[in-house]
């Protein structure tokens, strides 16, 4: 009844309105509490099947004090690994240019550094020696967001931080040594960002304000325009958290955003910036009762990819971070959730449409 009434209540206002129900869930947090944040997925170009789904886990309120680090689970949800190591707060991924291989990229909250990692192609396991390290000088560093330039060019990430500050640098293909481009500063809280690659456009989330675009053509942060804004009668409530693209070709497609505050997705046009619709992950129906999964709330990270992950998963997956995961009426550590890509790009399509 209650997503009946959004329906009826958001259509007007918004644009569109629907519910998809998870595929697959991973297997739950070690710690109570928030203890999850960020995801990226890893391709595996070689055997797309054996793609891996990569966590934060970020929980240090553990008494006696436990380790934080990065979480890997294989696409059927189960854990694989658990690499030790720092604060993790966010996580990215880019692959390296004309060559096998990836660069990802960690923000960790208590040093402020960020750092950045390869996966073990042979074990599939996140390679347990770190890349390199850079103090970001980001004050409350939390959020990290990576970039490819061009197909030749250097890596580059996007930091940013609790009191506003953001923090763009380039990474050497040469030494692999973090060079600062710029910085610029927001008016408050910001931790969510994504860069659309193709259009050397960042997407920088100002948690009480909505989205922020950037451009990276001049390899430098200035002037930037809202293109989304929370609000009564705006796409996102306040507290404005993860952003992911969803490419269609070099230039369409939508962005997608975790309104955290109404427990919903927002989807925005990529090149317009004009609301498509909200949506939300919801339990899954009776009709599945012995493998029931529940729906998401109060979403930190999400991520997304349209490729092609096997027979199981031929058009890709949505994945968004769990706060309140329940299982059978009792709660359970958080998790993440998995959606087939195709249950949104089918909505999507009906109401575009209508």
């Amino acid at each position: 009844m209650i997503e009946w009434i959004k329906s009826i209540l958001l259509l007007p206002v918004l644009g569109g309105y629907f519910v998809v129900q998870p595929e697959l869930e991973t297997s739950a947090s070690p710690y109570p509490g928030d203890s999850i944040d960020d995801i990226a997925i890893w391709i595996n170009r070689s055997d797309p099947s054996q793609s891996l789904i990569l966590a934060t886990l970020k929980a240090s309120n553990q008494k006696p004090v436990k380790e934080t680090g990065i979480l890997v689970y294989d696409l059927s949800g189960k854990q694989i690994q658990f690499l030790p190591g720092g604060t993790p707060n966010n996580i990215d991924i880019r692959y390296t240019p004309n060559k096998p291989g990836e660069v990802i990229a960690v923000s960790h909250w208590f040093s402020g550094e960020i750092t950045l990692h390869n996966i073990d192609h042979t074990r599939l396991r996140v390679d347990d020696k770190i890349r390199s390290t850079n103090t970001s000088g980001v004050p409350k560093l939390v959020g990290v967001c990576m970039y490819q330039p061009s197909l030749n060019g250097n890596l580059a990430y996007v930091a940013t931080g609790k009191g506003g500050d953001i923090a763009f640098f380039q990474i050497s293909n040469i030494d692999g040594t973090h060079k600062l481009q710029s910085r610029f500063k927001l008016g408050s809280a910001t931790e969510g960002c994504t860069v659309d690659d193709a259009r050397q456009l960042l997407y920088v989330a100002e948690e009480s304000r909505g989205v922020w675009k950037f451009d990276l053509s001049k390899n430098t942060l200035e002037a930037p325009e809202l293109i989304v804004k929370t609000g009564l009668f705006e796409p996102l409530t306040s507290n404005v958290e993860g952003i992911t693209l969803l490419a269609t070709n070099d230039t369409d497609g939508y962005l997608i955003i975790s309104s955290q505050g109404n427990d919903e997705y927002a989807i925005i046009d990529r090149v317009s910036y004009q609301h498509i619709a909200n949506f939300a992950i919801v339990e899954t129906d009776e009709t599945r009762q012995a493998e029931k999964i529940d729906g998401t709330s109060h979403t930190d990270g999400i991520d997304l990819t349209s490729a092609n992950l096997g027979q199981a998963l031929p058009n890709g997956i949505f994945v968004a971070q769990d706060d309140d995961n329940t299982s059978n009426g009792e709660t359970q550590n958080q998790n993440l959730k998995v959606v087939p890509l195709e249950k949104i790009l089918n909505q999507i399509e009906l109401i575009s449409n209508d």
